[in-house]
């Protein structure tokens, strides 16, 4: 898990795999799942969905089958995530509603808001912009009171692309700039350099050429740096 945190996933995944097969060996099944649902983590984030997806639904089908609500809630979120990355909106939602009314159901106030951010990503890229500014609301006042840095930048980062595409530039400049200090903050490389690029795009809609170009050339050289 650490490895996984960390970003380094072909650690991760060694280690992952090692401790599937001790599952395995032990009969542990609800701990399986649990493995499984990391290891779809890791493809999703190699961006490999289809094996993702195959990795998620035999997480999904033993937590099911040992009545594991939270490892089900888990295996749902990602499959979520993975129809959303497909372009399968309305599946992406409906997985992604289950696992929030699990996590209501378990009373854990930080799965439901993790959850609500990826809904309002969700229904950001299928265009209901309401919904989205809604959903990322809801995370941002739970993530706040949790001081989730990372969880906020995801919600500014987003909420960002909402006042973009809405027209409102200036709105949109505040919140990458705020994403920017949350990744700053907590050392993600990844996240710093789209908000300097989403800041660049910002410079390029208001006709600022100069500094779009500046913003473009940091991001560019730090994407060489990693």
């Amino acid at each position: 898990q650490l490895w996984l945190q960390l970003g380094d996933y072909d650690a991760a995944e060694a280690h992952f795999r090692q401790s599937l097969d001790a599952r395995r060996q032990l009969g542990d099944a609800m701990a399986e799942a649990e493995v499984l649902s990391a290891l779809a983590m890791i493809a999703f984030n190699w961006l490999a969905f289809n094996e993702a997806r195959t990795l998620g639904e035999d997480a999904l089908k033993i937590a099911r089958e040992t009545g594991n609500r939270r490892g089900i809630a888990t295996a749902l979120r990602i499959l979520g995530m993975i129809a959303r990355e497909q372009g399968q909106f309305e599946r992406a939602l409906g997985l992604l509603e289950e696992s929030m009314a699990l996590g209501r159901a378990l009373g854990d106030a930080a799965w439901t808001a993790r959850v609500a951010s990826q809904l309002g990503i969700t229904h950001r890229l299928a265009g209901n912009a309401e919904q989205a500014q809604h959903f990322l609301d809801s995370s941002r006042e739970v993530q706040t009171e949790l001081g989730d840095q990372f969880a906020l930048g995801v919600i500014a980062s987003n909420s960002g692309h909402l006042a973009f595409d809405a027209g409102d530039v200036t709105r949109a400049v505040a919140l990458y700039a705020e994403a920017l200090r949350y990744f700053d903050s907590v050392g993600d490389p990844e996240g710093f350099i789209e908000a300097i690029e989403w800041l660049a795009m910002a410079a390029a809609a208001r006709g600022q050429a100069v500094s779009a170009l500046r913003l473009f050339g940091a991001a560019a050289a730090a994407r060489e740096a990693l």
